[in-house]
């Protein structure tokens, strides 16, 4: 049996990064994707607002040459308070659908970018996006919801 391809990891970050990055900005939404992007002043002054921690991939080999991959995608969005609370249902909305999509894999190396995979939305329940809204604190002008996808794909040496 034979390693994962180091490259691998990268690839597939930036490949969430880049597909939630274009629905986020297509959804007026301000994005910082852990481990790429810093939590600048204008983003924490934006509303909404969402922070997307993409963990993984958990990867093992399956026969010869062939990696199976899992990704589990966690977003915490924010919105303030205001009169019209449906534009965060909106937003939660847009990344719902993002989540709902397969993710194509390209590899953002020297090469270019060249798709080696996809990777699928998936759930044991039949539900692939969990969304959860979360009760504000009464004080709070805040309103958050979490939305969660787990992903799989299957990748060649």
């Amino acid at each position: 049996m034979g390693a994962v391809n180091p490259d691998l990891h990268r690839w597939i970050l930036a490949s969430f990064a880049k597909h939630l990055n274009t629905k986020a900005t297509a959804g007026g939404i301000a994005l910082v994707v852990e481990f790429l992007n810093k939590r600048t002043p204008t983003w924490e002054a934006s509303s909404p607002r969402a922070e997307a921690l993409i963990t993984g991939p958990m990867t093992k080999e399956i026969s010869t040459g062939i990696q199976r991959a899992w990704v589990d995608v966690f977003i915490t969005l924010t919105t303030n308070r205001g009169s019209n609370d449906y534009g965060h249902i909106d937003a939660a909305g847009v990344f719902a659908n993002a989540l709902d999509q397969c993710i194509l894999v390209k590899d953002y190396g020297d090469t270019g970018l060249i798709e080696v995979g996809s990777m699928s939305p998936i759930s044991d329940t039949g539900q692939t996006v969990n969304v959860q809204h979360l009760k504000p604190i009464e004080a709070d002008e805040t309103i958050h919801s979490t939305i969660q996808a787990r992903f799989y794909g299957l990748f060649s040496e």
